[in-house]
């Protein structure tokens, strides 16, 4: 599982992405941080989501099995699908989990949803 806390690490893992995916990827952390700085302090460079819910790139479906989501969408790119997960960090914020469908089973699918 990959853990993105910061536009410094996403960078460090651009190499793991598709272009695609790494300009959604940024585009969410850019969202996330005008959710939780309105005033744009820190700025961007400089935001950091270790103490409010990383964003975690799922690799395997082992890694997710047993984790109970608040809630699951779908993000549609033009070269691949994700799930993505809200699992609670602590009691105010929540981890984003990124799962490419292509990794998921029906049956593993099927156990997602159900454990939502």
């Amino acid at each position: 599982m990959l853990i993105i806390e910061s536009m410094g690490q996403l960078a460090k893992l651009e190499h793991c992405f598709s272009k695609e995916v790494y300009c959604r990827l940024q585009d969410r952390l850019g969202t996330l941080h005008k959710t939780y700085c309105a005033c744009g302090v820190p700025p961007l460079a400089q935001f950091s989501l270790a103490d409010l819910g990383p964003i975690f790139f799922v690799q395997s479906y082992h890694e997710i099995e047993h984790r109970q989501f608040e809630s699951i969408w779908t993000e549609h790119l033009q070269d691949a699908a994700f799930f993505v997960a809200l699992h609670p960090t602590n009691n105010e914020y929540c981890g984003e989990y990124w799962i490419p469908h292509s990794i998921l089973t029906e049956k593993q699918t099927r156990a997602l949803y159900e454990e939502c």
